[in-house]
């Protein structure tokens, strides 16, 4: 499987025209970036649905991967939703390597509230790809 950059990402693509675009800060060794949910990202009146949360943290940890210098796909994901997040409440999302295996990048990410309580938090699993086709369109 190549993967191909084509600017669509629901998560980070500038051409997505209904994508979150979403921008990344790369602090030490950790991914951390900012996203304040709308209406359009709801579930059940005013709390965000899980979906969005869960593309929140694959998308952290797929770019700390990808800033690291290393290609990857999401093999799984372990999710735990600790508490609701609101509607317009700024979020800060997370993520760090862990281990690298092999093949396999063993990555987490969480979600933190403007009360610093922590939202959703994930440990994800991503499989080494050699064939990225154009890694400056990663960030690199």
């Amino acid at each position: 499987m190549k993967l191909q950059d084509d600017e669509y990402c629901f998560a980070c693509g500038e051409k997505n025209p209904i994508g979150l675009k979403l921008k990344f800060d790369f602090p030490d060794d950790i991914i951390e970036f900012k996203f304040t949910p709308q209406k359009e990202h709801q579930g059940w009146a005013d709390i965000i649905h899980g979906g969005i949360l869960a593309t929140l943290m694959d998308e952290a940890m797929a770019q700390i991967i990808i800033h690291r210098g290393y290609f990857g796909v999401t093999s799984g994901m372990e999710i735990r939703f600790l508490r609701p997040a609101k509607v317009e409440e700024e979020l800060t999302i997370s993520g760090e390597i862990k281990s690298i295996e092999g093949k396999k990048i063993n990555v987490i990410s969480k979600i933190v509230n403007t009360k610093g309580k922590t939202v959703a938090s994930s440990k994800g699993v991503y499989i080494l790809k050699t064939e990225y086709l154009d890694y400056r369109k990663m960030g690199g």
